[in-house]
């Protein structure tokens, strides 16, 4: 599906690293991977949060 306009969506975050948090924040930073680094995280919190969205919509 074409996209019809752009929404701009800054997010930025400064974590306390360690543990797991590192692995995650080393793997989604990784750029030899298949996704970028926002396609990854697009696709994560699509994931995770399009259907509380699509509730919050009414649709």
């Amino acid at each position: 599906m074409p996209l019809k306009k752009r929404v701009e969506y800054y997010f930025r975050v400064a974590l306390g690293i360690g543990g797991m948090t590192k692995v995650l924040a080393d793997f989604l930073k990784n750029k030899d991977t298949l996704l970028t680094e926002k396609e990854k995280v697009i696709g994560a919190a699509s994931a995770f949060w399009l259907p509380f969205a699509l509730m919050h919509k009414g649709g």
